[in-house]
């Protein structure tokens, strides 16, 4: 009786130890073969094969930052290559002069010139510019006045693109210019002492020509100029040579030149 009972409790627990087993089975989670590849289901990306993301992201605060200027680097790299950076220049020409003073005055050749060049790129320069010139006007009673005539200044110039123009027009390489400085001139009549020197600030624009002798090395230059500029006799009355009388002597000053120029 007591086997046929031990027997009977022993298939009890045996049967409650299977069921337990099989609700463990059931409910535990499923742990994947680490030698094998991603079971089936969704499954997320491997975070060692995702790049990390860039540290420099772009905004409009770094769009035009140094550190962008690619274009600018290549542009710098071709004029340091093929560009010019200083020159010296020589040249002679004349002067002329409209208006009332131009009825007076007489000569105005030979004009010499003198200038230095400083390239910021392919398209602007920087001119340190001087010249002197003589002039001449009859006296009403006397000899010749003489007129010594001088510049000092600076001007902006500015470089044609031609590269898409006719050869013709690139060969010629066409620029303009504006600046100004200071206008000196002194009178002397007879044999007098010479006079004191009337000085005013003026502006000059003009453009010119400038051909190729030797490629990075020799230019020739045509340049002509038109200035501006009052000297304190400009609002006087004068009388000419003939009688005539002159209410005052304005006009502008005209100037032409034909310059070498020596780069490197």
């Amino acid at each position: 009786m007591q086997e046929c009972t031990f027997t009977s409790n022993l298939k009890r627990i045996i049967g409650m130890m299977g069921t337990v087993l099989l609700l463990v089975a059931l409910t535990a989670p499923a742990y994947a073969d680490p030698t094998q590849g991603p079971g089936p289901g969704p499954q997320g990306p491997d975070p060692t094969k995702v790049p990390e993301e860039d540290d420099y992201k772009q905004t409009p605060y770094t769009g035009f930052g140094d550190f962008n200027g690619e274009d600018e680097e290549a542009a710098a790299t071709k004029y340091f290559q093929y560009g010019r950076f200083f020159a010296l220049s020589l040249g002679l020409g004349f002067e002329s002069v409209s208006g009332n003073r131009g009825a007076l005055w007489q000569g105005g050749f030979p004009l010499v010139e003198l200038k230095a060049h400083y390239w910021f790129n392919f398209n602007f320069a920087l001119d340190l510019d001087f010249y002197n010139v003589g002039h001449f006007y009859p006296s009403a009673s006397g000899p010749n006045t003489t007129v010594k005539m001088s510049y000092l200044g600076a001007n902006v110039r500015y470089y044609f693109d031609t590269k898409n123009l006719p050869a013709g027009v690139t060969f010629a390489s066409p620029f303009i210019s504006i600046g100004g400085g200071s206008y000196s001139k002194t009178e002397t009549s007879g044999s007098t002492a010479a006079g004191t020197p009337d000085s005013a600030f003026g502006f000059a624009a003009g453009g010119g020509f400038e051909f190729v002798a030797s490629p990075h090395s020799v230019y020739v230059v045509l340049e002509g100029k038109v200035h501006f500029v009052t000297f304190t006799d400009t609002q006087n009355q004068t009388s000419t040579s003939s009688g005539a009388t002159l209410p005052d002597l304005t006009g502008e000053f005209y100037t032409g030149t034909l310059s070498v120029m020596f780069t490197w």
